[in-house]
């Protein structure tokens, strides 16, 4: 995303239709491209490809399964996480792992695959619409598609009739602190922790942005959660949240945009979110976020036909995240994708 000749952003797309809706990252940062794979991506000599998270930017020749690493132009064979649809997560979890993720009924099981059928039958049927408009949507100019976004624009154009974004400013605020990455479930902790300040119960909690403060409450619930060969549970999570701080964390029924909208908005805390992802080759495995803001975006489909105009209205939906950076660390996630699997929330 290119500003007065600035780079100021940067947005994810899906490859594949059926991987959900279009766009689902928009980032307040922009990677450095290393010269010569700017330069192939600029001849079309190869493309950008975003390994599993936005996070990381690899480069990917024409013809070629060489991956080389966008920003250093360096070989790059690194494995990094790559998305797996809450659906396939399930179908190939064993009982245990089923365990884990708090999917201990047949009624519960069914009810997952379920909200994932509906998913995928809005998918489809969006991108059926987008294949019958396609011929229009190419022909549309810069010009035309910049004018689409004003409230004057045209009676064909789609744009945002309202937005109400809410954000946790006691989180957010803090999003640019010192990240210490490192064990997602530890990170969550440590960053709502850090949010809390005063209030957060913890005597030695970080109250400047200093590493070694803020590595030093990471440490403690590093230790609190205890070596576990995989992914850390909510329960566990809970269990050391409660040791050390004066708040709880309460799971939610699935991942549900009005949910956690609603619990953010009316406790004034964040939300957790569980995505499903394989983290390494034939070993499965889940990745946690901090959802620290929320944002309803209500767009307006402006149609004429003959003497007749009328209006269409819709929504998108989206999540304010924070997380350990191996999904980017501050970002815009639309709600509703197919790797969100279980959110929790914080409470007093």
């Amino acid at each position: 995303m290119i500003k007065e000749n600035r780079e100021v952003g940067s947005i994810a797309c899906v490859v594949e239709k059926d991987e959900g809706d279009p766009v689902q990252y928009v980032m307040n940062y922009a990677k450095q491209i290393e010269e010569t794979n700017g330069r192939g991506v600029s001849s079309h000599a190869g493309k950008l490809v975003d390994s599993g998270y936005p996070g990381t930017l690899v480069f990917r020749p024409n013809g070629s399964q060489r991956s080389l690493n966008a920003e250093t132009g360096a070989e790059d064979a690194t494995e990094y996480p790559v998305d797996i649809k809450v659906k396939d997560l399930l179908e190939q979890a064993d009982p245990d792992m089923l365990e884990l993720l708090g999917v201990t009924s047949e009624e519960l099981y069914n009810c997952y695959i379920e909200a994932q059928r509906t998913e995928e039958e809005r998918i489809h049927s969006l991108w059926e619409e987008i294949k019958a408009a396609s011929s229009d949507i190419v022909l549309l100019t810069d010009e035309e598609v910049l004018e689409s976004t004003l409230p004057e624009a045209s009676s064909r154009s789609i744009s945002v009739d309202s937005e109400d974004t809410f954000l946790l400013w006691d989180w957010f605020n803090k999003r640019s602190w010192w990240n210490p990455g490192g064990d997602c479930a530890t990170n969550v902790l440590t960053f709502i922790t850090l949010g809390l300040g005063k209030n957060s119960g913890y005597s030695n909690n970080a109250l400047v942005n200093e590493w070694t403060k803020i590595q030093s409450v990471y440490n403690w619930f590093f230790k609190k959660l205890g070596s576990y060969e995989g992914a850390h549970t909510y329960l566990q999570m809970m269990i050391a949240f409660m040791q050390v701080t004066n708040y709880s964390i309460t799971t939610d029924n699935l991942h549900n945009w009005s949910t956690i909208n609603s619990n953010i908005r009316s406790n004034n805390l964040p939300a957790i979110s569980l995505r499903s992802s394989i983290l390494w080759t034939n070993r499965l495995g889940w990745h946690y976020r901090t959802i620290i803001g929320t944002c309803d975006q209500r767009m307006k489909n402006s149609k004429s036909f003959l003497w007749m105009k009328w209006n269409e209205y819709y929504n998108n939906y989206w999540y304010y995240m924070h997380d350990n950076t191996v999904d980017g660390g501050n970002f815009w996630e639309l709600a509703g994708q197919y790797y969100q699997f279980h959110s929790a929330h914080v409470k007093k």
